[in-house]
């Protein structure tokens, strides 16, 4: 019977750690999101003033690799999010993407994760 305890309380000290480090690498990774988020939108912001930033299409601007279409702006939570032009789940990882539509036509669907530093602290 001791040795079935024993078993018992291991394996749910393993389980308390394994969630403890897939909460740390939620974090880190929800962390990477909002840094590279705003240094995107920062490029996009001075756009004219510098070389990192190219037209890649009509109505997108390429910043390290990424096209985007360009950013929301949500003032209340003082929060803007760079939206990547096309849509990719690795691209979810970085910023928002454009999931289908545009911005101009009004008809612009938005694809993002909840970080906590993208759309996480939306109502």
């Amino acid at each position: 019977m001791r040795k079935k305890g024993r078993i018992k309380m291991a394996l749910g000290a393993i389980f308390i750690l394994l969630a403890g480090l897939l909460l740390a690498h939620n974090l880190i990774e929800d962390y990477r999101a909002g840094s590279s988020a705003k240094a995107i939108v920062r490029t996009i912001e001075q756009a004219p003033k510098t070389a990192k930033a190219k037209k890649s299409g009509k109505d997108a601007i390429k910043v390290n690799g990424t096209a985007c279409s360009g950013y929301l702006n949500f003032p209340t939570l003082n929060l803007t999010l760079p939206v990547a032009s096309k849509w990719r789940f690795s691209q979810l990882e970085v910023s928002p993407a454009t999931y289908t539509g545009t911005a101009k036509d009004r008809d612009w669907i938005v694809a993002g994760h909840n970080f906590v530093n993208h759309f996480g602290r939306l109502n």
